[in-house]
């Protein structure tokens, strides 16, 4: 009978820790909100080899996708890329108040780390022909506008 208790406990406990990490990768980090800065950054999400070699995209969108050079790298634990605070730093060091965000998927990584920003207080921009999505995205589109967030295509940068 204690047995059972034990092993009821357990599996309680252990339900309880993989919940919170299956929610930790899609929550959304809050940071220190930044001062005015001038600077303007585009910011490219999850554009690792594992997504390019077996992700749902077409051949075309790699191959253009891959001719981008990284100026820096950071890497990401989960869905928001701001949640190590290491793209908090390297942006205060740059000066860097504007993002303009690609990469993909548009409703997980780009969501989550552009709804990060604009709590930090970015002026934030997705740039939705350089974004890519395994599903529709019209709730993110509806979710992001209403928090602010810009979608544009790049020719509607002009000017911006």
């Amino acid at each position: 009978m204690m047995l059972g208790y034990l092993v009821a406990a357990i599996a309680v406990i252990a339900i309880g820790w993989l919940a919170h990490g299956v929610w930790r990768i899609g929550a959304i980090s809050r940071g220190a909100q930044i001062d005015d800065r001038a600077g303007t950054a585009l910011l490219l999400v999850d554009l690792q080899s594992v997504i390019w070699d077996e992700g749902p995209y077409s051949d075309s969108v790699k191959a253009t996708a891959q001719e981008v050079i990284a100026d820096h790298v950071v890497i990401k634990r989960v869905q928001d890329a701001f949640e190590t605070g290491e793209l908090d730093a390297l942006f205060a060091k740059l000066d860097v108040g504007q993002l303009r965000i690609v990469g993909l998927d548009l409703n997980y990584c780009v969501q989550k780390t552009a709804l990060a920003a604009k709590g930090r207080g970015y002026g934030v921009t997705i740039i939705k022909d350089g974004t890519l999505a395994a599903a529709p995205t019209q709730r993110t589109d509806q979710r992001m506008a209403a928090d602010g967030i810009m979608l544009r295509t790049s020719s509607g940068l002009s000017g911006t």
